[in-house]
């Protein structure tokens, strides 16, 4: 019994290593290709439920084979927290089509996000499987957040400069209106004093007292223009404050500017 036996095994293994290339290189070499992939992937069959995976898969996710095989991908994804509603919609997508559907995943627990590509597996134009690739893109969400914060500090920075110019400019156009006020105010104050002198002194006739009285207005009258000169200048400052703190965008042409 115990050579025929041995013949038969021999038969068989010869069978299966020259037909069916029995202890062939090619399936371990084709693990050691997947295991090394830098995206994480899982195969499910046509009631989703893992088939296969890598070891990128099971490193980023921190889960052992045992407990991943042979489990319900929805079940399986709630069970680490990550919500199925995309998952279910993509495969009811890509059900009866060769569509390859992407979204972006947040896995809170990992603090890492993932672009998710979901795809059929057809061979001889038979529906065999589902694929689904996990990407791992935190670094680009961190690179991409950074570069908005700067690009906010730099907006940020660029209105304080503004500011100050504007603040600048505000003070050498009050400047100046002020100085011309407090001119005017000394002018009046002299006519003050001057007609107070005038009073009791009988050589002063009504044409003096005219006279001094339209000095006065005339002063009145520039001091009027200095101030409706600042108040221009107030508005217009108190116009630009409120633009810089709304995010609305005006449109304006060059001759409306100039």
């Amino acid at each position: 019994i115990t050579p025929i036996s041995f013949a038969i095994t021999i038969v068989l293994l010869t069978f299966a290593i020259f037909k069916f290339k029995f202890l062939s290189i090619t399936p371990v070499a084709l693990q050691k290709i997947v295991d090394r992939i830098s995206d994480g992937y899982l195969v499910l069959n046509e009631e989703n439920i893992i088939t296969d995976f890598n070891k990128t898969y099971l490193e980023t996710f921190s889960q052992k084979a045992e407990k991943t095989r042979n489990k319900n991908i929805l079940v399986y994804l709630r069970k680490i927290g990550i919500n199925t509603e995309k998952y279910e919609k993509a495969f009811e997508t890509i059900k009866n089509s060769n569509e390859t559907v992407k979204f972006e995943q947040e896995v809170k627990e990992l603090n890492k996000y993932f672009m998710v590509e979901i795809n059929t597996i057809w061979q001889d134009k038979q529906f065999v499987g589902k694929l689904i690739l996990f990407k791992d893109i935190t670094q680009h969400k961190e690179d991409m957040l950074a570069i908005r914060r700067n690009q906010d500090m730099l907006v940020e920075r660029e209105r304080l400069s503004t500011l100050g110019q504007m603040i600048g400019g505000i003070a050498h156009n009050l400047k100046t209106p002020i100085m011309s006020i407090s001119g005017a105010v000394e002018g009046i104050s002299d006519l003050i004093k001057e007609y107070e002198l005038s009073i009791d002194n009988p050589q002063v006739n009504s044409e003096d007292h005219h006279a001094i009285a339209k000095d006065m207005s005339d002063w009145v009258e520039k001091i009027r223009n200095y101030l409706e000169y600042m108040s221009d200048i107030i508005t217009a400052v108190k116009g630009q404050a409120v633009n810089f703190s709304e995010e609305e965008q005006y449109t304006f042409t060059i001759s409306e500017l100039i």
